[in-house]
């Protein structure tokens, strides 16, 4: 007897006799997530470099500025000056646009595998959730190689 996979709003119901799996629309599901990914890793470089230029400039009018700095009293210091009086804050701006690169950069992006476990409800022959019982194998677009793990964690877990 030939099973078809049901994925109903993002469930795929494993059946006893079967190892390959059609998940419908993983691929655009997967695309669309990708490029989400890439450009929160583009944004998070951008960030990077302008945090890293401010934290240098920061960092070099510390170490190697002028010990005394004369401006005008009637004007006041120029930016340039102010920079040379507390390169402290110049350097804390650095560091602030490197710690907002971290938090736009987010986490890694997840593989195929990893993607399907943690976006799809997995139900086993009894009914319940199986996700912690697989074995999970990307083989093409939205072609998947699910089978159960008797010891009950999956092959990345028993790695670590």
């Amino acid at each position: 007897m030939q099973a078809t996979v049901k994925k109903v709003m993002g469930e795929v119901k494993l059946q006893p006799d079967k190892q390959v799996y059609q998940v419908f629309g993983f691929s655009s599901v997967y695309e669309s997530y990708s490029e989400e990914c890439a450009d929160r890793r583009h944004g998070a470089c951008v960030l990077m470099v302008i945090g890293l230029a401010i934290a240098a400039l920061g960092l070099g009018v510390w170490m190697f500025g002028p010990s005394t700095i004369y401006y005008d009293r009637l004007s006041g210091p120029s930016f340039i000056q102010h920079m040379q009086i507390a390169p402290h804050l110049v350097l804390s701006v650095g560091v602030f646009f490197l710690a907002l690169a971290g938090k736009v950069r987010g986490e890694d992006q997840l593989g195929r595998e990893l993607f399907l476990l943690t976006h799809y409800k997995l139900i086993g022959m009894d009914g319940n959730d199986a996700r912690e019982q697989v074995d999970i194998r990307h083989v093409a677009e939205d072609e998947f190689n699910i089978s159960l793990n008797p010891s009950g964690l999956t092959t990345e877990f028993q790695r670590i």
